[in-house]
């Protein structure tokens, strides 16, 4: 297969694929990728074999760049929770905010509205 590789990526598809040269190859033509990030990106084979470890020490390597993955993503999810919250929190706060401007219009209104009523039945000499 051929590899393009890419810092702590590898994109893999197999050497045979080529360009569709008309439109009804094209259609039929399938591409698949094996996209691999971070541990599952690592050759391990040759990292064995360029520091002469065995079997036992690339497993043990193999899971502690796992828990290290684990454990970043951890805090990017923490850091993605608290943005959230604090976006929850601001959102709370205008729409209490617009709550309270909605009824100070209201009994503005209604205020008005007692007041024009007041002085038009004061007028017709009903009150």
């Amino acid at each position: 297969p051929l590899s393009v590789f890419i810092p702590c990526t590898t994109l893999c598809w197999p050497a045979a694929v080529s360009f569709a040269v008309d439109l009804e190859t094209a259609y039929h033509t399938k591409l698949t990728l094996d996209w691999r990030t971070g541990v599952a990106a690592t050759d391990w084979d040759t990292i064995a074999k360029k520091e002469h470890l065995d079997q036992l020490s690339v497993e043990m390597r193999k899971v502690e760049g796992a828990i290290r993955e684990i454990y970043a993503e951890m805090l990017q999810l923490q850091q993605r929770e608290q943005e959230m919250r604090d976006l929850n929190e601001e959102t709370n706060s205008r729409v209490a905010w617009f709550s309270i401007a909605s009824l100070a219009v209201c009994v503005g209104s209604a205020g008005c509205q007692l007041l024009y009523l007041k002085k038009f039945f004061q007028r017709k000499k009903l009150l």
